[in-house]
């Protein structure tokens, strides 16, 4: 295998081994900017004509006709801005500079002729944000060209004031090249001569605003670390660069392939189906062996959608696959048209929390409460979660839900009354694998807590058991500060999913709670039940309590009081409430199944 030879350094060296610069003005704002520049160049210089001129040389007629001609490009330019091609911006800015070599020759010389010749330095300034650093250089040796010799032959205009426009001409558009230039090195990768993050957000503003979406794949590169560490940081640096070599020999001209973290790469394809973009990203995934293994993840982007928006969620794709093993592609379906309606629900808090109960056994009395979503639709009335859960996941919407309803929750509880024995109740959260495989879960969780005042302790979150992976070093960490900052964790519906003895003690959580397909098989105070007895045992071994769920008959409370299970919920005591229901339940006396 031949390794690609170390990169040069520097800006120069990153703008000409191949990357395509990342343009500092994306087209349509490249436009609307065009427009506003013709327009107040045209009307400053036609005020002019309405003054007293330094020469009675001045052709008035001809400067009023140039700028009436700028007025309209200004026109056509701002209205046709999402539709004019980028590739038009070069021709009109040279257009401009023609304009204003007109008005220069009709402006009678003296005073006139230099004002005239300053509005070059606009034209200058504006070619350097939107072409390339070498049409740039042309744009401005051809402006001197054109512009030197009709000012240098205008009457009364003098040597010196032709140097000191010139000049200032060439230190200011070589300042603003030196500014454009260290800007794009800053957006580029210095290793792989790639964009990075920013300049992956750079190239997804333009292409959002393009009419046709564009789709992006992540890939997350998992062997590297291997070679960095057994063979030093040189080694590793040349396997990403013959890795991106490979690469690009399989994207298609208009794709952009960028460096987006330490191991993660990201390829914006303009104007491509989320279904193309999958295809592609598997021949990536396998074109990546035997130098790396990667796990890829795709994503299409919806309409409105933000640059952020969508890399979130072609990086969720990514974790997906590299979490269940890499060596995949996994496709991000997006929110389509369908998922638009939920998007929207959550904008309009349509998405409302309800709170069930949690009970203490042997007193009936409230120790807490869980946390669930309910939908209030405007036309199908109140949804319960197994409507629209589903699509939650389906359209990528579950990380945006979740923050939601951990923010109303914790707001609810820090209102609520303690308890008649002076008991402040608990509150439940469901939390699932994709939150604490998010980097910062954790702090989001820390947040919700300041911004609300609910006490840390107070706050139990619940995931289920396939979730609650330790070997992940992601959710370890996340595991490892929400303990630190005293936030205790539960295993919810135990007993459904897959559980080691070792996981679940490694696990960390102070909670069991008893699925409610193992509480339905008590039928009566005296009856056996194997696995709840068990799941009790257990409990009690790992020193954490046990919450039994679906409890719906008398008999079922009384069996679990008599067994050792000392918390319960379900419908025997109250369904889910809203806020405000559950806070006067806390403030009645007696019990709860009275108030629910």
């Amino acid at each position: 295998m031949t390794l690609a030879p170390a990169p040069r350094t520097g800006a120069s060296a990153l703008l000409t081994h191949g990357a395509r610069p990342v343009t500092l003005l994306p087209t349509r704002p490249a436009w609307v900017l065009m427009g506003v520049l013709f327009g107040a160049v045209g009307v400053l210089v036609i005020s002019t004509t309405l003054l007293p001129a330094a020469s009675g040389g001045r052709t008035s007629w001809l400067v009023r006709l140039t700028d009436v001609l700028a007025l309209t490009s200004s026109a056509v330019c701002l209205a046709l801005a999402g539709r004019l091609p980028r590739a038009a911006l070069g021709p009109f800015v040279h257009v401009g500079t023609l304009l204003i070599t007109v008005c220069l020759t009709a402006s009678g010389g003296h005073s006139t002729a230099v004002a005239y010749a300053c509005t070059y330095l606009v034209a200058t300034v504006y070619a350097r944000f939107v072409m390339s650093q070498r049409q740039g250089d042309l744009h401005f040796a051809l402006m001197v060209a054109t512009g030197a010799p009709v000012l240098a032959v205008q009457p009364g205009v003098t040597t010196g004031e032709v140097l000191v426009v010139w000049g200032m001409g060439a230190l200011l558009t070589g300042a603003v090249r030196w500014l454009v230039s260290a800007l794009q090195a800053s957006e580029y990768d210095t290793t792989t001569r790639l964009p990075n993050r920013r300049g992956l957000e750079r190239l997804l503003v333009s292409a959002l605003a393009d009419a046709t979406p564009p789709a992006l794949l992540v890939l997350e590169v998992d062997r590297l670390r291997e070679v960095d560490h057994a063979l030093g940081r040189s080694a590793g640096d040349e396997l990403l660069r013959h890795l991106v070599d490979t690469w690009t020999r399989h994207l298609p001209p208009r794709a952009h392939l960028t460096r987006c973290s330490g191991t993660g790469f990201a390829v914006l394809l303009p104007r491509t189906p989320l279904a193309e973009a999958t295809a592609l990203a598997e021949v990536l995934r396998a074109a990546a062996e035997p130098t790396a293994s990667c796990a890829v993840g795709s994503a299409a982007a919806s309409r409105e959608e933000s640059p952020v928006g969508l890399v979130e969620r072609a990086e969720r794709a990514a974790a997906w696959a590299r979490e269940r093993g890499g060596h995949r592609v996994h496709e991000h379906p997006g929110v389509g048209e369908e998922g638009r309606e939920l998007r929207e629900a959550l904008v309009r808090g349509e998405l409302v929390v309800h709170f069930q109960p949690i009970i203490a056994l042997a007193d009936r009395g409230v120790v807490g409460a869980e946390a669930l979503v309910r939908w209030q639709h405007p036309e199908r009335g109140l949804l319960g979660p197994g409507h629209f859960l589903p699509d939650v996941a389906r359209f990528g919407l579950g990380l945006e839900l979740g923050r939601t309803v951990l923010l109303a929750a914790c707001r609810a509880a820090a209102t609520w009354p303690t308890t008649a024995d002076g008991r402040a109740p608990y509150l439940s959260v469901n939390t699932t694998g994709e939150e604490l495989l998010t980097e910062g879960y954790a702090d989001d969780v820390a947040h919700a807590l300041l911004s609300s005042g609910l006490p840390a302790t107070r706050l139990l979150l619940e995931l289920v058991e396939d979730d609650h992976d330790t070997t992940s070093d992601v959710v370890r960490r996340n595991l490892e500060h929400l303990r630190e900052i005293g936030v205790r964790t539960a295993v919810d519906d135990f007993g459904t999913g897959y559980s080691s003895l070792d996981r679940l003690r490694r696990s960390g959580s102070a909670v069991l709670k008893i699925d409610r397909s193992f509480v339905v098989d008590i039928q009566d105070a005296d009856q056996e039940a194997p696995l709840v007895s068990a799941a009790l045992a257990l409990a009690e071994a790992l020193g954490m309590s046990a919450v039994a769920e679906g409890v719906e008959e008398e008999a079922q409370a009384q069996w679990l009081l008599a067994h050792g299970c000392d918390l319960a919920q379900g419908w025997l005591f109250s369904p889910a409430v809203p806020a405000e229901q559950l806070t006067a339940m806390l403030r009645s006396v007696g019990s709860p199944a009275s108030a629910g």
